[in-house]
């Protein structure tokens, strides 16, 4: 046999090899059970039962969350357990606390439902005796029947500095005699998109300075016949522990 036919048939025996090698791992990865995460519950039971775990871990004499392993814990998503877990060494230096959204300890905590869909949920966190105004929003997804929670947000309770004049200032559209529990249907909401992700609400609060902008340009007062469902609007207010506080209501239709 001559010398460039061995060469050739060396060539092509070792890509055989390597095909087979590639394909075996493709097999192998694809085969591999891929981790599940999520419990089972009602979504306000799992952001409390999270919390109270990193409460009582933040006031352990001995031990602290990061130490009790709580950024693994199955209820978070992949991505916020990595965000928390990538927190801890700017909690050791400056203890900052990315999920009570605080240095210090606050009181006993307890917890507001901004909306819960099939798919989605949002929950907020409300400490007792909170000092700093910023309040932990929680967001939830379901999938396979188990929740888990995808992000914590700390949200100010009194005006967020990057969003200018108002803590609230968001486009979507008006409900209230559609709204279910455990959404207040005396109250009209606003739907709107957040993240990329529509569905999330708020009730609106208003009183004498409540300012409604029509369709024609001109304002007066707001008043609860102005409005109808699915009206889409742009709210301006600021956000409270119950809801917006609303200072101008541009209607868009």
């Amino acid at each position: 046999m001559k010398k460039p036919l061995i060469i050739l048939l060396a060539v092509a025996l070792l890509a055989l090899i390597v095909v087979a090698i590639v394909i075996k791992q493709k097999s192998t990865d694809e085969s591999a059970p891929k981790e599940i995460r999520g419990v089972a519950g009602e979504p306000v039971d799992i952001v409390m039962d999270f919390y109270r775990s990193w409460y009582e871990a933040r006031n352990s004499s001995s031990s602290d969350p990061f130490s009790e392993g709580l950024p693994q814990l199955m209820s978070l998503g992949i991505d916020l357990s990595k965000k928390i877990a990538d927190s801890e060494i700017n909690f050791r230096e400056s203890g900052t606390d990315i999920v009570l959204c605080q240095t210090e300890i606050p009181g006993k905590l307890r917890s507001r439902i901004v909306f819960v869909t099939d798919t989605s949920a949002q929950i907020m966190i409300l400490p007792k005796d909170n000092q700093s105004g910023i309040i932990p929003v929680a967001t939830l997804n379901a999938h396979d029947g188990l929740w888990e929670i995808t992000d914590i947000v700390c949200n100010n309770g009194e005006q967020d500095p990057n969003q200018g004049e108002f803590s609230f200032d968001r486009e979507g559209q008006l409900l209230k005699a559609s709204l279910q529990p455990p959404l207040d249907n005396q109250y009209w909401h606003l739907v709107f998109e957040q993240d990329g992700t529509f569905g999330y609400t708020a009730p609106l609060f208003l009183n004498d300075s409540s300012i409604c902008v029509l369709n024609n340009g001109s304002e007066e007062a707001c008043r609860d016949d102005i409005f109808s469902e699915t009206q889409k609007v742009h709210v301006l207010g600021n956000m409270t522990e119950a809801g917006v506080e609303v200072k101008k209501i541009e209607i868009k239709q």
